[in-house]
Parts: C-alpha cells; sequence; structure tokens
C-alpha cells in the first residue's frame, strides 16, 4: 500500500453525472531489470443491507492510473453471490525502470445513482483482492507482480455525507477524593478533541447532546454527565431546531468534544486515550440517522497515565 492510499470514509456521489472515486493507491518496485507491464486484474466487492438504489451495476469500470495518466480501464465481470466483481486490464504499456517504485491509483467509475438514493451507513465498495500486474522484462522474460493482498479500504457511496478530519486535542490530570475517601493521585483526565467538519452535497445535521458523539478510552466504561460538545461558526442551532448543529452545504465547522475521565477499570494505574468513537449524523431534523464510526481515524489524544 501507497503511504496515502484512501482510508475507510465517506465519498459522495450524484444523481446526474458519473463519478470517479479513488479506492487504491498502491507501490511497485522493480528491481534489477526494466519491466513493462501490459495486463492485470483486480476485484471489487459491493456490500451492505438498506443500500437502496446502489448495486453492483453502478461500478461501471475500475481505472488504473499513473499519476494524471490513465493507463487501463475495465468494468467488472463475473459477479458472484458475495457481489464481488473482476475486472481485467489488457493491452496497456506501463514501463517502470530498474531499481524504482511507481505510486499507482486505482479508481472506481460510480454510475448516477436515482435522486432518492439513500444509504443509512452499511453500503460500501471495497478493492478486496488487489492488482496482479504481469509483462515483460528488458530480457523478454515474463514478469508478474502479485499485489493481491494490498486490499483497499470501504468508501461509504453517499448523495450528501460529512468530512471529518483532527485538528488538535489536549489532556489534563488530576487528582480527587470521592466521598470524603483519601485523594487519589492523578486519576481524573478531563480530555478535549477538536476536529473539523465538512458538509459535502448539502446539509449536515449533528445531535446538540453528547449522545451524538461518543468518546471512548482505554480502560473506561462508564459515560460521564460532563462530556460535551460544541460546534463554532458556520455551525448554528437555531435555524432549523436547537436539538441539532447544523453545518451548511459547503461549509466547515470546527467542533470540540470533551471527554471527563475516571480511572475505574485498572487496579493499579494505566495508560488512557481518549477517541472518538461514532458521530451521529442526518441530512435533516427528521431524516435517517447514521451512525457513523468509520472515517473518524486520528480523531483521538495522545496517550496519557491515570493511577488509582
Amino acid at each position: 500500500l501507497a503511504t496515502d492510499n484512501p482510508l475507510d470514509g465517506n465519498v459522495i456521489v450524484s444523481s446526474n453525472n458519473t463519478t470517479k472515486v479513488d479506492v487504491l493507491k498502491f507501490n511497485v518496485k522493480v528491481d534489477n531489470v526494466n519491466a513493462t507491464f501490459n495486463s492485470g486484474t483486480i476485484k471489487v466487492k459491493v456490500a451492505g443491507s438498506n443500500f437502496t438504489n446502489f448495486t453492483k451495476d453502478h461500478v461501471t469500470a475500475l481505472e488504473l492510473w499513473d499519476g494524471s495518466n490513465l493507463v487501463a480501464s475495465a468494468a467488472p465481470t463475473g459477479w458472484d453471490a458475495t457481489n464481488t466483481g473482476t475486472s481485467t486490464w489488457s493491452n496497456f504499456t506501463l514501463p517502470v525502470a530498474a531499481g524504482t517504485t511507481k505510486t499507482l491509483t486505482v479508481k472506481a467509475v460510480l454510475a448516477q445513482v436515482p435522486s432518492g438514493y439513500t444509504n443509512n451507513g452499511t453500503g460500501y465498495l471495497q478493492i478486496i483482492t488487489g492488482p496482479t500486474l504481469t509483462g515483460i522484462d528488458a530480457n523478454s522474460n515474463v514478469v508478474t507482480v502479485n499485489g493481491a493482498s494490498v486490499t483497499g479500504n470501504k468508501m461509504y457511496p453517499f448523495l450528501v455525507a460529512p468530512t471529518f478530519v483532527y485538528s488538535g486535542s489536549d489532556v489534563k490530570v488530576t487528582g480527587s477524593a470521592p466521598n470524603g475517601s483519601p485523594p487519589h493521585t492523578n486519576d481524573v483526565a478531563d480530555a478535549s478533541i477538536t476536529f473539523t467538519v465538512t458538509a459535502n452535497g448539502g446539509d449536515i445535521y449533528i445531535a446538540t447532546t453528547n449522545t451524538g458523539i461518543t468518546g471512548i478510552a482505554d480502560n473506561y466504561t462508564t459515560a460521564s454527565s460532563s462530556d460535551a460538545w460544541s460546534c463554532n461558526s458556520p455551525a448554528e442551532t437555531n435555524t432549523t431546531n436547537s436539538n441539532y448543529w447544523r453545518i451548511p452545504s459547503g461549509s466547515t465547522a470546527t467542533c470540540t468534544f470533551t471527554d471527563h475521565l475516571t480511572n475505574t477499570g485498572a487496579v493499579e494505574g494505566g495508560w488512557f486515550q481518549a477517541k472518538i468513537n461514532n458521530i451521529k449524523w442526518s441530512t435533516s431534523t427528521g431524516g435517517t440517522i447514521v451512525d457513523q464510526t468509520w472515517g473518524l481515524t486520528g480523531l483521538q489524544t495522545s496517550q496519557f497515565y491515570l493511577g488509582k
């Protein structure tokens, strides 16, 4: 995998046009002798329940790109019972010089969806079998690189969806003396995680209460009433419903989640790391709630130690 391989996340599809989505980035290294690849295969899976109006037929092609150059394109065929199809690339020319590494991108071409398309968060597409490339080297020997184990992450297609990006975090560790008992050393922490929310394709609504967002930490299982979160402008709560943060379409708001932690699980103390586990959102105040657990990579604090 390339270091910038796409992580699990939301992708925006269209009810008017086809959409191209990066689904895999991988490296090919050639040693000793120049090689030129001319064919290859790769497999994609379409899965999910309540995944209305989006089927395997919406994945019209998988494309192989070398930077900004389209190398090959082929429609997935041979779909099996698990909705897995294979694209076979052929008759292309992809030279790789000896001693060099080339980073390649696979894009999925997605057909337009009906205007009523919905996804409750269970529908996704994913490269489940990575690329195998075949060609010849400078001595006319057949060469094959098998990247079948280089698989992609899950891409969740939506007409409207948010993007979450980490901004920063902070942790303050203190002691306490609960119920008149002797002070406990460094057994309480207040953690904050700041991130941005971008509304793509339409307005995004997230509950203003902490029931709409959940933070978890190692060795910590009890929710705290002091957990809370807030969003800054352009997010607002008074136009449609005060129970929701509304992030206008095309806008990015900065939000902060605060988590009050007490060490109740580790007998002698332990290392903790507060992180955001899920965020519930919708495209309207009465719409389908998506309980998103993917695309939140990095929304966490550094590790910290709490005594007992």
